[in-house]
């Protein structure tokens, strides 16, 4: 079911937004207001994941007042498995993943995928935005992987492409920063991996620029990015650092040995050695996850850097 908002016009194409929501009830109404905000044709996906500080009243109150929301409960499956639940329930042309503390950037997402749809193009990548550390400084903005004369230039690639120059100075990718055409994103196969809890975007972008298409990247801003305490970016060092990389071994590695494209296989295990080197540095002065961190680099295929 999508918004009948006046200024939607019925021949662009739609988009589904998908948010897992687990205990973050002060930011959900800045998400929802930002998608809101856009006139596309849209439907709002909520997996409430056993929330139990009162957001699914607020997620409540929402889908009530508007039909185009759809909420739904689980009990603390994890991130993976809610985006999954909502991949299950999108009807939209294109995808786009949110997570409940960020914020869309005001832009009209529905020329975007009409252009896609128009060219077409599997997905478009855009940056992100995210607030300073000190107050009174402008936004930091993340840099696209091509690099452009003029800020709203753009460049069109293959999947594989993206990803292998994005590496080592533009990467990770942010699932966040795409639009992905879900008629494609079904075909491929590629969802979420049920059960990780730490990493799954890492291996669901990886995988899913790996399947291969036409992608668009554009530097404009797609979403605005809060860091929250709390989250794996933000604690101290703790076992969810060696569990994450715990998961990109066990999906990565295999993702690596079924390509038969050596590129791509290189792009995988450069992926990992990114990875395993920043956390190495994080973990060093830790002896227990030190500890844990060389036994899980002793499984990498390859350690040397090419």
């Amino acid at each position: 079911m999508y918004s009948n908002d006046k200024a939607t016009s019925d021949n662009l194409p739609s988009i589904s937004f998908i948010l897992p929501v687990y205990n973050v009830a002060p930011y959900i109404p800045r998400a929802l207001e930002s998608i809101l905000r856009q006139t596309v044709r849209k439907e709002i996906i909520l997996i409430d994941d056993g929330s139990t500080d009162g957001s699914a009243e607020i997620l409540a109150k929402y889908m009530h007042q508007y039909p185009f929301i759809t909420v739904v409960s689980s009990q603390n499956r994890g991130v993976a498995a809610a985006r999954n639940a909502g991949l299950k329930l999108a009807t939209g042309d294109f995808i786009m993943f949110l997570d409940p503390d960020d914020e869309l950037y005001p832009i009209d997402f529905g020329l975007w995928a009409r252009l896609a749809q128009d060219n077409g193009l599997q997905a478009i990548k855009g940056v992100y935005l995210r607030p300073p550390y000190e107050e009174g400084k402008n936004m930091l903005r993340c840099k696209p992987v091509f690099q452009f004369k003029e800020q709203h230039n753009g460049k069109i690639s293959s999947m594989q492409g993206i990803l292998m120059q994005s590496l080592p100075h533009h990467w990770p990718l942010h699932n966040m920063c795409f639009m992905i055409d879900r008629r494609h994103l079904v075909a491929t196969g590629v969802t979420y991996r049920n059960g990780m809890r730490f990493g799954e975007d890492m291996v669901f972008i990886s995988e899913f620029l790996i399947a291969g298409g036409k992608i668009l990247e554009v530097d404009i801003p797609f979403f605005i990015y809060h860091r929250r305490e709390g989250s794996l970016t933000t604690a101290l060092p703790n076992h969810r650092l060696t569990d994450y990389l715990h998961n990109l071994l066990t999906y990565l590695v295999p993702l690596m040995e079924r390509q038969t494209d050596s590129r791509y296989a290189e792009t995988v295990r450069q992926i990992l050695l990114i990875e395993f080197d920043k956390i190495g540095r994080i973990v060093k002065n830790f002896p227990e996850l030190k500890k844990e961190y060389d036994c899980l680099f002793a499984q990498l295929p390859d350690k040397k850097y090419l």
